[in-house]
């Protein structure tokens, strides 16, 4: 294998299926040779066969995390679309195709994405960051202080002064609102699984 190869390596993962189990929604990933980044968009196929993968998202840079919702009339997902200092939000598109609409417009990116049984709000993971953080030039930021020993996680930085929230967001458009702050990093995912079940 040669370096130029990586560029001919694609990607697919993450594979949901429908409510009614006739379609999966999956994401597949691939390298921008001109770009030199990765792309990332959402495909979806009949679950028999009947017809060819088609791309759902238009990857115009990383879309994410395809989550159906249960009464099947829509794709939620996470996409960094936007320039590339943009991190991933929460978007939402017809479950028959068209244009995707945008739900959320966070600092820190969208995660763990789950649908109320009711199909009409959706709870996701996000991290919070410090009012220090206002200030974007590093050098003229106040000096962090960490008391605990678990204040740093490889691919993430610093999480001490980013905290992980719960939110909750309204399919309708309604502004998204804080329901849970998780004091530890290690309990955020089993909170957003008893949120779904509260919602229920």
């Amino acid at each position: 294998m040669l370096p130029q190869d990586i560029y001919e390596l694609v990607n697919a993962g993450d594979s949901r299926i429908s409510a009614d189990g006739s379609r999966v929604a999956f994401v597949v990933t691939a390298v921008d040779r001109e770009a030199n980044e990765y792309r990332g968009a959402i495909w979806v196929a009949p679950l028999d066969g009947s017809a060819e993968p088609r791309q759902f998202t238009s990857g115009e840079r990383r879309d994410t995390t395809p989550r159906w919702s249960p009464d099947g009339n829509w794709l939620a997902f996470a996409s960094n679309r936007g320039d590339e200092k943009t991190p991933m939000n929460l978007y939402v598109i017809p479950a028959v195709g068209g244009e995707a609409r945008k739900l959320t417009d966070q600092k820190e990116s969208v995660e763990e994405i789950s649908w109320s049984p009711d199909s009409k709000r959706i709870a996701f993971g996000a991290r919070v960051r410090d009012k220090a953080y206002e200030e974007e030039d590093d050098k003229k930021r106040a000096p962090r202080r960490f008391t605990r020993v678990f204040h740093k996680l490889d691919s993430v930085g610093f999480t001490g002064d980013r905290r992980k929230q719960i939110f909750l967001v309204d399919l309708d458009g309604g502004g998204e609102r804080t329901i849970a702050k998780a004091p530890k990093e290690e309990i955020a995912a089993a909170i957003l699984d008893e949120v779904e079940r509260l919602l229920g």
